[in-house]
């Protein structure tokens, strides 16, 4: 009896494999101590239903990137760990990040790990998910089902339909690095670039009658509502530039845009990877001479020219970058470009009260970061972005001389 099963990715997975920064990794922080035996029960369900981060990812004699699944084991090689901790723990989300257990998301490792810290005063979750198999929302829905599983709640099943990514026919158009900019939102570089250490955290916070401000002043100023994520957006965009940049540099962002509601043959319960990039760049200078609100109204009309067109637009290079190039030429793909771009990722609407494993959601939650990323959560009355500082001595540590 076959103890394995062999499953591939598909190509819009390839931006995200054997790239270290392409990990997700949240702790949350719950009140009370949860069960251990529990979660870990209902674990081996979840793992079950979600079985893409029970496995390992390989690449293989064809040069595509599969999972290998022990499909006779309920964890395969996932690891659940309980840890014991004296100290009480601290109200600062970041430091969380003292609980993290990251995986390593390279070839031949696994996919996923989990570690639940109990401490004096309650618990932290660290949930570590390779990119390679899930974008942000299936990361939540995940966690989600795990939680209701262990509450003994009705949850529905994921939808497991990469084939449905993979782009039907030859004709790939141009692949060249500006098309692949416009197609994709992505990165194509022709040098290689080594992971960037982090230097820490910086934390940039407004209360939502700061953004209600924002968008006041908006309306007055150019008779148009904007939402919070396009101000957000353009105040991620003028703090980079002010803590990176010179004048005279272009700074390019990548924003996230999640496509299972322009493509109806992708449930909204896809788990794998369903966002594309929204191209945006634009110069420094302009950048910090525009005022918020016209800024924010440049990435909406950004984002407002991605329709269904341009996700075909997106499966298409993307398969088109594996077929002519394969592994070599998807490892210079980028989500943010390492030295002038910068991640603007928006989980305020991640369902954390979902993830309740039967004795109350987390009060807050915190991502291990990447070198230039802003995340932007949801906290009590305000939305904080956290993003990763380079370290010193790297590229993007301090503004170009």
């Amino acid at each position: 009896m076959a103890t394995e099963s062999a499953f591939p990715l598909c190509p819009v997975d390839y931006i995200f494999c054997e790239k270290q920064q392409y990990s997700m990794t949240f702790v949350l922080d719950f009140e009370q101590q949860q069960d251990f035996d529990a979660l870990r029960e209902s674990l081996a369900a979840a793992l079950q239903r979600f079985y893409p981060i029970k496995g390992r990812l390989v690449l293989n004699d064809k040069d595509e990137y599969e999972i290998i699944d022990d499909v006779g084991g309920p964890f395969g090689p996932v690891s659940f760990e309980l840890r014991e901790a004296k100290a009480p723990g601290s109200d600062d989300a970041l430091a969380l990040l003292d609980y993290a257990v990251p995986i390593d998301a390279q070839l031949g490792n696994p996919i996923s790990r989990f570690v639940l810290t109990n401490t004096p005063r309650g618990s932290m979750l660290s949930a570590s998910i390779a990119h390679a198999v899930a974008d942000g929302f299936s990361y939540f829905l995940f966690l989600a089902s795990w939680a209701a599983l262990t509450r003994r709640a009705e949850f529905p099943l994921p939808a497991h339909v990469r084939e449905l990514l993979n782009w039907k026919g030859e004709d790939y158009g141009d692949l060249s690095p500006s098309s692949v900019l416009r197609a994709t939102g992505y990165s194509l570089l022709d040098r290689k670039f080594p992971p960037t250490p982090l230097d820490g955290y910086a934390s940039l916070k407004w209360s939502d009658a700061e953004l209600a401000n924002y968008r006041a002043e908006a309306a007055r100023e150019l008779d148009t509502k904007l939402s919070d994520h396009e101000m957000l957006c353009a105040l991620l965009l003028k703090d980079c530039a002010t803590r990176w940049h010179k004048p005279s540099d272009r700074i390019r962002m990548h924003s996230p845009l999640d496509f299972r509601r322009f493509v109806p043959e992708v449930t909204p319960l896809f788990f794998g990877n369903g966002t594309r990039g929204v191209p945006f760049e634009e110069s420094c200078q302009e950048i910090l001479g525009l005022s918020v609100a016209a800024l924010a109204l440049r990435v909406k009309a950004a984002i407002a020219e991605v329709g269904r067109p341009q996700i075909d637009d997106h499966l298409r290079a993307n398969h088109g970058l594996k077929a002519t190039g394969g592994v070599a030429l998807t490892r210079k793909l980028h989500s943010w470009h390492p030295e002038f771009g910068l991640l603007a990722t928006n989980l305020t609407r991640m369902p954390l009260a979902q993830v309740d494993f039967g004795r109350g959601a987390p009060r807050q939650v915190c991502p291990i970061g990447s070198p230039r990323a802003y995340v932007m959560l949801r906290r009590q009355g305000a939305i904080e972005a956290l993003v990763g500082l380079p370290a010193a001595g790297s590229p993007t540590a301090v503004k170009p001389s």
